[in-house]
């Protein structure tokens, strides 16, 4: 069994050991130029966890990702129906332009 060392308090104020041992403040935010070098440095993790957040999120429902599409799809056939039909509210829009604007505008807003 080797013996044991003895271990001796480092010496200084905080400040002093932290510059001596290369440490920073936890948490500190560096300069803009620095933190888009590391999104850029990270993209590809910032891309593959993403997608597999995004597949294990919906890998358990029945319709899986395709009901990230359905939902807004289905959010514009209700307005469409509500505001389009029984109230009327297109604002002399015809169907062809009043469909996109508002696919469009629920995409944009769910996502």
């Amino acid at each position: 069994m080797p013996a044991p060392r003895d271990w001796a308090p480092a010496q200084g104020n905080a400040a002093e050991l932290a510059e001596k041992y290369g440490l920073s403040v936890s948490g500190a935010r560096p300069p803009l130029g620095e933190y888009v070098r590391q999104l850029w440095g990270r993209r590809h993790f910032i891309a593959a966890f993403s997608s597999a957040k995004l597949t294990a999120q919906y890998t358990q429902a029945k319709l899986g990702q395709v009901w990230q599409v359905a939902t807004p799809l289905l959010n514009a056939l209700v307005y469409f129906f509500i505001f389009g039909v029984l109230m009327n509210t297109r604002r002399g829009m015809n169907t062809e332009t009043y469909v996109p604007f508002l696919v469009t505008g629920v995409f944009v807003f769910t996502f």
